[in-house]
């Protein structure tokens, strides 16, 4: 919290507390006082709402909060070491049952350099929540033009991969696979891809590998296979794994983004909001597989999917979830 190291008792009550109802520690029920609020909550918008399906996260979630509401990583400082260590946190949480999860962009407490900042947006463009929220209000990305054109670029990207996002959290709900999972869910033998810390593939078929570090120190590499059939998203050219990180052009802004060989990714219109983005025209983005040691149509190293595998002899597959956003019954389809 700020950096600072601080007892779990501060400014609430002692761990060693013990409920009366049940003899339970503090220590052990300290995180079910928010999930048990954020049930109650989304239970009374449901009444109200009948049909509608409700919109909740909170800070202080437990496990099985994510089956109702999404989580944010609390307060983070604004600096490159917090923004490092943001990836991991929202990977963990959605390896803990809560897919939906984001920080505040640009940190919440102290004030980001407009370096720190539009790193951050990019970043956080493609985390499954993204706001900005900071505790003296004093770093919204109009402050500085530079930020500002880094935000409107990065939020069309993300605009633009509403229905990749989207699809992803489908899948979440439907099986229990993150939204944003860290490298190893594709490549779970690849030393490289278990050792990486700043990515994340977002669904099955796409990886992101964002710049966490200020300008002049050495690129991100590609946390995957060097056989890896992998392809910079905009530019459509193959990506070797373990290579330095590709930027992306300028004139599309976002973090570096790889779609992965065997899979499908469903890209919108775009637009100003959810609603307009949902009636943009759709686009499958299909990225084929590379050829192997013995010359076949699959990969070297081929990415392990969360959702269903494709059909015999169609050498690239995903799935594709629409709705209005807010049914409260819900199903997938391919």
């Amino acid at each position: 919290n700020g950096g600072a190291q601080r007892n779990l008792s501060e400014k609430t009550l002692p761990v060693t507390a013990t409920h009366p109802a049940t003899g339970a520690l503090e220590y052990d029920a300290h995180n079910l006082y928010g999930h048990y609020m954020t049930l109650v909550t989304v239970d009374a918008l449901t009444d109200l709402n009948r049909g509608v399906r409700p919109f909740a996260f909170g800070r202080s979630t437990f496990l099985g909060t994510g089956r109702v509401a999404g989580h944010w990583t609390g307060d983070t400082s604004s600096s490159w070491r917090d923004l490092r260590r943001l990836v991991p946190a929202v990977l963990n949480a959605g390896l803990a049952g809560n897919p939906f999860t984001g920080g505040d962009v640009c940190g919440f407490m102290n004030l980001a350099t407009p370096a720190l900042c539009a790193a951050w947006v990019d970043a956080a463009s493609l985390h499954p929540l993204m706001r900005f929220h900071h505790a003296q209000g004093f770093q919204e990305p109009y402050r500085w033009p530079a930020v500002a054109e880094v935000t409107r670029k990065a939020v069309a990207v993300r605009y633009r991969l509403l229905p990749a996002l989207y699809s992803a959290g489908a899948l979440s709900a439907a099986g229990g696979c993150p939204i944003a999972r860290p490298a190893w869910f594709a490549w779970p033998a690849d030393e490289g891809s278990r050792a990486a810390s700043g990515a994340w593939t977002v669904g099955d078929s796409l990886l992101v590998v964002p710049m966490l570090s200020p300008a002049g120190e050495p690129l991100p590499t590609v946390p995957a296979p060097e056989g890896a059939a992998l392809y910079d998203f905009w530019r459509r050219t193959r990506v070797a794994g373990g290579s330095p990180a590709p930027l992306p052009p300028p004139e599309i802004g976002g973090p570096p983004l790889l779609a992965i060989g065997g899979t499908v990714t469903p890209l919108g219109g775009g637009g100003n909001s959810t609603a307009a983005a949902r009636e943009a025209p759709l686009t499958l983005v299909l990225a084929m597989p590379g050829k192997g040691g013995g010359g076949d149509a699959t990969s070297a190293s081929p990415a392990l999917k969360c959702g269903r595998p494709c059909p015999e002899g169609v050498p690239a597959c995903g799935d594709v979830y629409l709705d209005r956003g807010d049914e409260k019954a819900w199903g997938l389809a391919a």
